[in-house]
């Protein structure tokens, strides 16, 4: 899908990287493991072993890093520090004389890290560092710690990463289906609570968060840019930051639309149906659908695939951390209500926004929802379940990312004669 390397050299290669960053620590074939990656990054898992005195508290002193090399940069000072070596070297220990028994009189602790190289643009791994400390700043949302990073490819994987500490737990995509009532019921609170956390963000203006090209990357500070035109020519502003003092839902639609307008001069088809998205835009600003003019902070996919769960040992499952912040954006509040139908009916598995509003009737998944809607709020479930602001999430949709050439026109199609039958009815009802 993506032209990289395989696996097998890119294990290698990550190998040579640990023996340079863990010049102490035994690396070995199970050192570095696959994980499924996304659109964005390549991701390994690396489990590295630290030599500690007997005794010693494992939280005390974390796995051995050694301190920034060269292009290396530690992003967290603080964090950083309890990943230094506890031992310049375990063979000269005192009292040792031989490896075996270093084995014997140390102890070997293993914490794990994910490795995340970019698969396209390097400024993404500013982007991201910026973005985990928004979050980290405006939310108690648990989100991964970024150890250090490297925006060179003078290194053994000859390319840029960062480097994380693993998020401990399973991927709720696998956990999810094995997972009692009582432990989905407490999912759902947490999970409320992290809707609740992202929505009390706000900014003025729309946009996705990243770094500007040129900034300061000691800094990596974030920016609320336009939304990525992944369709943008030379003469159309991509990534740029949204210097507007404000805007309303409906200005900022129309503002996408007019960009997205005038990048597709080389695609005449196009226009007519921008110029239709934008008169649907207005029709349901007259209606009251779009809302006011503050945005809301949003993941972009908060799916389970995205947050890690542990269960301990007494059964109490806590969420520990959600990932993949790649995508987030201020966006309009109705785009932050999308359905979370999967909590009650996970067999669905669709990553597409359910057409209508069910109520399930099995009593066990009718108890997830009624808790879920429960905890988010009248306001929540008005901008949900009901049909136009589904429709007008849509209309976000291609706002943002504009039209994938000829897939994106049944769906455009469906969306034109929905809107044509449901403002007939709701004009009747004005």
């Amino acid at each position: 899908m993506y032209s990289q390397r395989p696996f097998s050299e890119f294990k290698r290669d990550t190998e040579e990287l640990c023996k340079c960053l863990w010049p102490h620590s035994p690396i070995d074939d199970s050192t570095v493991r696959y994980l499924q990656g996304g659109s964005s990054n390549r991701v390994a898992g690396l489990t590295i072993g630290s030599v500690l005195p007997p005794n010693t508290k494992s939280e005390a002193t974390e796995p051995l890093l050694e301190p920034p090399k060269s292009t290396l940069q530690a992003h967290n000072t603080d964090l950083l520090q309890s990943h230094k070596p506890l031992l310049a070297d375990p063979k000269s220990a005192p009292h040792v004389h031989s490896s075996d028994s270093v084995i014997d009189i140390y102890e070997v602790v293993k914490t794990e890290y994910v490795l995340r190289v970019p698969r396209f643009n390097t400024d993404s791994i500013l982007s991201g560092i910026g973005i985990l400390d928004y979050i980290r700043n405006h939310t108690s949302i648990p989100i991964p710690s970024i150890l250090s990073y490297d925006l060179t490819s003078t290194n053994a994987i000859q390319s840029p990463y960062t480097l994380q500490l693993r998020v401990p737990g399973e991927v709720l995509h696998t956990a999810y289906p094995r997972l009692n009532l009582t432990q989905k019921y407490a999912f759902v609170h947490q999970y409320a609570e992290i809707l609740r956390s992202l929505q009390n963000v706000t900014s003025p203006v729309a946009g996705e968060l990243g770094f500007i090209e040129g900034g300061c990357p000691e800094k990596a500070d974030v920016q609320v840019l336009h939304f990525h035109d992944v369709w943008a020519t030379d003469d159309v502003r991509n990534g740029a930051k949204n210097v507007l003092e404000g805007q309303t839902t409906l200005s900022m639609l129309l503002m996408q639309f007019e960009r997205h307008l005038e990048n597709s001069k080389a695609r005449e088809f196009d226009i007519p149906l921008f110029e239709r998205l934008s008169t649907i835009a207005k029709e349901m600003d007259e209606l009251g659908i779009l809302g006011g003019s503050s945005f809301v902070l949003d993941h972009g996919d908060l799916a389970p695939r995205n947050i890690m769960v542990q269960v301990n040992d007494d059964g109490l499952l806590k969420i520990t951390g959600v990932l993949d912040w790649d995508g987030a954006m201020f966006a309009p509040r109705v785009e932050s209500c999308v359905t979370q139908d999967w909590i009650w009916d996970w067999e669905r598995a669709d990553d597409e926004e359910p057409e209508y509003h069910k109520v399930p009737k099995d009593s066990a998944r009718r108890i997830l929802k009624d808790t879920f809607d429960a905890l988010m709020g009248q306001e929540f479930c008005k901008l949900c379940y009901q049909p136009q602001y589904r429709l007008a999430r849509k209309v976000f949709y291609f706002a943002r990312v504009g039209l994938h050439l000829g897939w994106d026109h049944p769906k455009l199609d469906k969306l034109f004669s929905d809107w044509d039958l449901l403002r007939g009815k709701l004009v009747g009802r004005v």
